[in-house]
């Protein structure tokens, strides 16, 4: 079960919804701290119907967890949006953002894209998506590591909770 405070912070940061033919994935970026003080900069909350292969993360239950913030990596809500609706990310294609100092950083549309993923590019420092034609004219710099963020966070799947989470979402886009 997923305490309050968690809930609510979580709503304020905004989530990441990502549809798929096969499922939906609802993500969180957050700054974890656990229970045991351990704290992760860059780390998801996963709601996910049917799990995926955990191989390649360390995974940590929603129990484990005593509180989460913004993380300062993480792209703003406005931003992971548009990233999903981009249509080079829709086809599996890469997608950019431009940074405050005119570079572009690529990614490639594994998976939702939530954080900058370069230590040196905080998530306010990203100003628009740019299309894949600009990126080429302009050049950009390839993250090659993105779906490898440290700390996954798997929160269950409440059908209730998703349907909140949805509902949010979709007013938070009309406004």
């Amino acid at each position: 079960m997923i305490l309050q405070h968690i809930l609510d912070k979580a709503f304020s940061i905004g989530f990441t919804i990502q549809n798929s033919e096969k499922s939906q994935l609802i993500t969180l970026p957050c700054k974890m701290t656990l229970k045991n003080g351990q704290s992760f900069e860059m780390a998801e909350l996963i709601f996910l119907e049917n799990l995926f292969s955990t191989e390649s993360f360390t995974i940590y239950s929603i129990d484990d967890v005593d509180y989460i913030n913004e993380s300062k990596f993480a792209l703003s809500y406005k931003y992971r949006c548009e990233a999903i609706n981009t249509p080079e990310f829709r086809n599996d294609w890469p997608f950019f953002i431009r940074k405050r100092d005119r570079k572009i950083l690529g990614f490639n549309a594994y998976s939702p894209v939530n954080f900058t993923y370069e230590e040196k590019t905080l998530g306010k420092d990203i100003i628009e998506i740019v299309s894949f034609s600009v990126a080429q004219k302009e050049n950009f710099d390839f993250i090659k590591n993105h779906v490898q963020i440290p700390v996954k966070v798997l929160c269950g799947y409440d059908t209730e909770l998703i349907d909140k989470i949805i509902n949010q979402n979709s007013v938070y886009r009309q406004t």
